[in-house]
């Protein structure tokens, strides 16, 4: 008979909601009847009869064995005292050394028992708080609920159910068994990911809001069959939502209509919105809902999107006033370009001070790169003229950016610095980027990118000037014309690398042009040019 993940196969009549293999859930036992330490009702006085009756039997048996031996034993009296004197030397040898091994073979037993029968549920719940904390609520709770009926009324503890993610088909994407966990798991539920149910209708969501009074957050994502009464009903139902992810939705769930609504309703709540990778129509009457409802947002993320109007005009100065806690903002790869402002509004503009990371990066191989998508110097000056603590910024593809304005930015410890693809012509510069930011890059990426060897040379000298304040770990220098002694120097310089990605590098042997993504691969590499300069 074919076996399943439990052993033998089940009914396919009676499937299972859980599955260990992602992409492959079905539904949990309705009964404990799998447990090691299950015991059916009733069946308690049946065992209870049973040993009687057997301890009667042995007894008998015993009684027998013992007549028939006192004879023979009568015979040999002097013998067996000697007998029970070796055995009685052997039996005290022996509990020396069980009690010297005492925890090693038989107590593992005992301990068993202690977690399954003994330990406080309180002292469980808190053990498996940390673990959910640190491997999600799935699978880990599916699990811990098939050892035994302890751990099973301690896995079910709402409060273990907080975060939950959907996405990875541990479970079923199927409403019926999202109704199930909705009833019988979520009534503490914060957070729900659920990516990637193409099934889920507007009664799925409505079972959300139904049984999760207390949701904040909500990842939706490829979910086809959504409309925008589904969205509506969301923002109007869930009265503490302050996070929304609509990523790649039907173009009617994303409607105007419905995205005001949700902007409205959420109002100051709102600290997280994700509409990337949609097709937004009349999305202006919707930005100017955000900027003012949404004071508290700290991240908005517009990349990949395609609007109606084919570009859409940002007010900057305003957006800086209606949103001043903007710490993530990602505009990659959409249509958009900076509205007009007066040199006056410009100066009395306060920008984002927490801004920590910004994507303004542009796909060379679209359409809207022939028209900068309006990613200038003056887009990028406005947006950045307080944000003294940005962190990261990628600006790939921008080629209408010039070094000397990025140089002129106030932030002083840009850690992920992105330039893949920009103006060779504008950043000859480039090197006064490498000097200001040298003690705090991380990551780096200037590939595919037509520097002179002089420009390239001289900025990457600035990169590993000072070993000791060196934190670069990853660096991507593909399809550039770096040379060889120039490696070196970035070897030596930066000692904390471990990823270098020399691939199409046209200056070096043909040999190396490949990505090293290892602390040993980096190693060798080094060893194999210092055996070449020797």
């Amino acid at each position: 008979m074919e076996k399943g993940i439990f052993g033998l196969k089940k009914d396919p009549r009676n499937p299972m909601l859980f599955s260990f293999f992602a992409k492959e859930g079905e539904e949990w036992p309705s009964s404990d009847s799998e447990d090691s330490d299950y015991v059916p009702s009733g069946a308690e006085e049946d065992t209870a009869e049973t040993s009687s009756s057997r301890k009667k039997k042995i007894d008998t048996t015993a009684e027998s064995k013992c007549a028939a031996k006192d004879d023979k034993n009568s015979q040999t009296n002097q013998k067996g005292l000697k007998n029970k004197i070796k055995t009685s030397k052997r039996r005290n040898l022996k509990d020396e050394v069980d009690v010297a091994n005492y925890g090693t073979k038989g107590d593992n037993q005992d301990v068993c028992d202690v977690w399954g029968t003994v330990i406080p549920p309180e002292i469980l719940l808190r053990i498996f708080h940390f673990a959910v904390s640190q491997n999600r609520s799935l699978p880990f709770l599916c699990r811990a609920a098939r050892v035994c009926r302890l751990w099973r009324n301690t896995a079910t503890h709402p409060s273990l159910w907080a975060t939950v993610d959907l996405s990875y088909g541990w479970i079923k994407k199927e409403e019926k068994y999202l109704q199930w966990l909705c009833e019988h798991r979520f009534s503490r539920l914060e957070s729900i990911n659920l990516g990637g149910w193409a099934n889920i209708t507007q009664s799925g969501i409505e079972c959300i809001t139904s049984h999760c009074p207390v949701l904040e957050s909500i990842h939706l994502s490829q979910c086809k069959k959504l409309n925008s009464t589904a969205i509506t009903t969301l923002a109007k139902s869930c009265t503490s939502l302050s996070q929304v992810s609509l990523h790649s939705m039907p173009r009617d769930a994303v409607n105007s209509v419905a995205l005001k609504c949700l902007v409205q309703e959420a109002g100051a709540r709102l600290t997280h919105l994700d509409l990337s990778r949609n097709n937004l129509q009349n999305f202006k009457s919707v930005f100017s809902a955000i900027m003012g409802n949404c004071i508290n947002l700290t991240s908005l993320d517009l990349s990949n999107v395609l609007f109606s109007m084919e570009i859409l005009t940002i007010p900057i100065e305003k957006f800086q006033m209606c949103c001043p806690n903007l710490r993530n903002v990602s505009l990659a790869n959409s249509p958009l370009c900076a509205s007009y402002a007066t040199k006056k509004a410009q100066a009395d503009s306060q920008g984002f001070p927490q801004l920590n990371a910004l994507s303004v990066a542009v796909h060379t191989a679209s359409q809207l790169h022939s028209i900068g998508l309006g990613i200038d110097d003056r887009f990028i000056s406005r947006m950045l003229k307080t944000s003294d603590g940005l962190k990261l910024l990628d600006a790939r593809g921008c080629f209408r950016l010039t070094a000397q304005c990025l140089h002129e930015l106030p932030a002083t410890d840009v850690s992920q610095l992105f330039l893949s693809q920009v103006s060779a012509k504008k950043f000859e510069e480039l090197h006064l980027l490498m000097d200001k930011w040298q003690h705090s890059i991380v990551e780096l990426d200037i590939s595919w990118n037509g520097f002179p060897c002089k420009v390239l040379d001289n900025a990457l000298e600035c990169l590993g000037k000072s070993p000791s304040t060196s934190k670069l770990e990853t660096l991507d220098l593909s399809g550039t014309s770096v040379a060889l002694a120039t490696v070196q120097l970035v070897l030596r310089g930066c000692p904390k690398l471990v990823s270098i990605n020399l691939t199409s590098c046209r200056g070096l042997p043909r040999g190396m042009k490949r990505l090293y993504s290892s602390i040993q691969e980096i190693a060798k590499l080094k060893e194999d040019l210092n055996e070449q300069h020797a």
